[in-house]
């Protein structure tokens, strides 16, 4: 190879190279902009029956991603009534508007150590689940609890839990979502219950240890079961 090819291959790398460092520079010397979205506090508030209460804030960037979150609150704390302690609520966020986030009610259940405190020796408890269709055609998947005064026969026990169930969707079928919240918050519904189920056999505990909203309809009958341990004995007290 001549001199002069050898001279023009080394000024061809030299320029290759020069080129090369030209454009990293310009990369180093070029600013990559990342823009934050400054985050805002959404104060979340109760539904108009709890006097729109607020019962939460989040600090987001974007009040869209509230939409379909939910939170847990103490019923006590919405009504300053210290019974309802025992009873939470899951709101869910449905709307933004200026700088507040409106829920409705999606679910309502009893503390399972509340639940647990119901039981009672030489006592039997029934339990069952269903789902059922409100007047304003919401699905809702309730969860009743029955406890007798006395222990009795598992035929009793299905006898109370069929019973109440053809109770409850009927009065379901009549009242609005709303309407039967309220009516659980108030006592009212599990009363008129254990009413109609002491024609069967004496209660002394009528609860709703659950209610949520459900997509799909579905159907859970549990077996009804014993509270205590003790093997059953034989006596007057049976029906």
């Amino acid at each position: 190879m001549s001199k002069a090819k050898r001279e023009a291959k080394k000024q061809a790398k030299k320029q290759k190279k020069q080129a090369a460092k030209r454009v990293l520079l310009k990369k180093a010397k070029t600013k990559t902009i990342t823009r934050i979205k400054k985050k805002h506090w959404y104060f979340i508030i109760a539904p108009r029956d709890f006097n729109e209460s607020v019962i939460g804030k989040s600090l987001v960037a974007d009040p869209n991603l509230l939409i379909g979150r939910t939170i847990n609150t103490n019923l006590m704390q919405l009504t300053g009534d210290m019974k309802k302690q025992s009873s939470v609520i899951t709101f869910r966020i449905i709307n933004i508007k200026d700088n507040k986030a409106t829920t409705m009610i999606d679910k309502y259940q009893l503390m399972p150590a509340a639940v647990k405190r119901l039981v009672r020796r030489n006592q039997d408890k029934v339990v069952w689940s269903f789902t059922a269709k409100t007047k304003d055609n919401i699905n809702i998947k309730i969860k009743p609890i029955i406890l007798t005064i006395f222990k009795c026969k598992k035929s009793v026990k299905t006898a109370l839990a069929k019973k109440g169930e053809r109770v409850l969707i009927e009065y379901l079928s009549q009242n609005t979502f709303a309407n039967i919240m309220k009516d659980i918050f108030s006592f009212k519904l599990q009363s008129s219950l254990k009413r109609k189920l002491m024609k069967i056999f004496p209660v002394r505990i009528s609860e709703i240890r659950g209610l949520e909203k459900v997509k799909k309809k579905r159907h859970i009958l549990e077996e009804p079961a014993a509270i205590s341990e003790e093997p059953k004995k034989e006596g007057g007290n049976n029906a």
